[in-house]
């Protein structure tokens, strides 16, 4: 892993400005890895993270975030193998469920906005502020938010890692916040960019990862729910 500083103007241009990013090199076989506690609402959850795809071939599952150790009672969210295209995927106790995008999400020049939301099992999506068209809306009883459970930024419950950089990553736990509540369209250019997500409520199990800390890579700037190398 590795802090980098993100060129002026690739995440935003004036207003509020983004400094640093996180390296993730699968081959290095990199992630940040936490146990959740207490949860302030185990099936209400946002995740929002900045992204830039550094393996464009997709040889592998591109994991993103995912809560679970268990091959067979994990979540995932990640890119496929070959599509690019996004997956929200879960297995309980043999019972899996896939939401997959119709899009592919490929472009290696280019950072995407992420933002997945879990209310009560129904999950939708957005990438830079617009709806991303799932093949289904229900995820039901699924591991990320879960008490006491650990969740790994970068892998998936499975060793498949990331390669990629990833800013300003938060999860909100309890509460459902659109994507405005990390972005917006710029009233010039129409390109989504990030805004300051300090005032908003984490929850419990929480967090704001900003990276600007490089000797504390998975410091959390919204509290103490700090991550691991």
């Amino acid at each position: 892993l590795m802090s980098l500083i993100i060129p002026a103007n690739t995440l935003a241009s004036g207003g509020y400005e983004v400094d640093n990013s996180l390296r993730f090199n699968k081959g290095s076989s990199d992630y940040l890895n936490r146990t959740f506690g207490t949860s302030t609402s185990e099936g209400t959850w946002t995740y929002s993270v900045w992204l830039k795809i550094s393996d464009p071939a997709f040889i592998d599952n591109h994991k993103i975030f995912s809560g679970g150790g268990a091959s067979d009672n994990r979540t995932e969210l990640y890119f496929g193998e070959t599509t690019g295209t996004l997956n929200i995927f879960r297995s309980i106790s043999g019972s899996t469920v896939n939401l997959e995008s119709d899009a592919s999400f490929r472009d290696p020049s280019a950072w995407y906005n992420l933002c997945v939301q879990n209310n009560a099992g129904t999950v939708s999506a957005y990438m830079n502020g617009v709806a991303v068209t799932l093949d289904g809306s229900s995820l039901g009883t699924n591991v990320i938010n879960k008490s006491n459970t650990v969740h790994k930024i970068g892998v998936g419950a499975t060793a498949t890692y990331a390669s990629s950089y990833m800013s300003e990553i938060v999860f909100i736990d309890g509460t459902v916040v659109a994507p405005t509540g990390f972005g917006e369209f710029d009233e010039d250019s129409g390109i989504w960019k990030p805004i300051d997500v300090s005032g908003l409520t984490f929850g419990n199990n929480g967090f704001y990862l900003d990276f600007k800390d490089s000797s504390a890579l998975g410091n959390d700037a919204a509290g103490s729910n700090n991550f691991t190398v």
